[in-house]
């Protein structure tokens, strides 16, 4: 088996791939994310169904019941008890 490059000047310490540059600043990378405007209205979109969605369950008394009430009630109590 052969193996080559194992001296590649570029993979050692001090090689001129690793010198820092002469004024001292590093080119720094950051990671960032885009959304495009298709996306961004498709959340609107989304985010406007879910509060008609909401509004309909307060015309309802959706949130009044008894068992969502208890429900509420436990994953409270469920938060608390973990802090």
């Amino acid at each position: 088996m052969k193996i080559n490059n194992i001296n590649n000047p570029s993979f050692l310490p001090g090689s001129k791939k690793n010198i820092e540059p002469k004024d001292g600043k590093r080119n720094e990378v950051s990671d960032s994310i885009q959304i495009s405007s298709e996306a961004r209205e498709l959340l609107s979109q989304d985010r406007i169904s879910k509060l008609n969605e909401i509004k309909e369950k307060l015309n309802q008394n959706f949130y009044s019941r008894k068992e969502v009430i208890e429900k509420t009630a436990e994953a409270i109590l469920k938060e608390l008890k973990s802090e």
